[in-house]
């Protein structure tokens, strides 16, 4: 977030930020690393996620796509058949 008054860019979190506490304790700053560490491996995990999904997406549309293109032929080839079948049947009955 901008601070209008600055012209500064603030976090949201407190990420990045230098603490002004004395001296902390060194389980809390191990517990801290360790906890950012998890954070970023938990969103990098999501991020991979995400463009997994996107890309079984992707592949599923495409053949999507490619099963209509086949219906559509399909039933275009059936639709002339059926026609043939049509103009067959009623050169049989003319001919009696």
């Amino acid at each position: 977030m901008a601070d209008p008054r600055t012209g500064e860019s603030r976090r949201a979190s407190g990420a990045g930020r230098q603490s002004s506490r004395p001296q902390e304790d060194p389980d809390t700053v191990l517990k801290r690393q360790r906890n950012t560490i998890a954070a970023r491996k938990y969103r990098q995990k999501r991020l991979d996620r995400v463009k997994e999904l996107e890309d079984a997406l992707e592949s599923m549309t495409q053949e999507r796509d490619d099963l209509k293109l086949r219906l559509a032929r399909q039933e275009a080839e059936t639709a002339a058949l059926r026609e043939m079948m049509k103009m067959k049947s009623g050169q049989d009955s003319g001919s009696h």
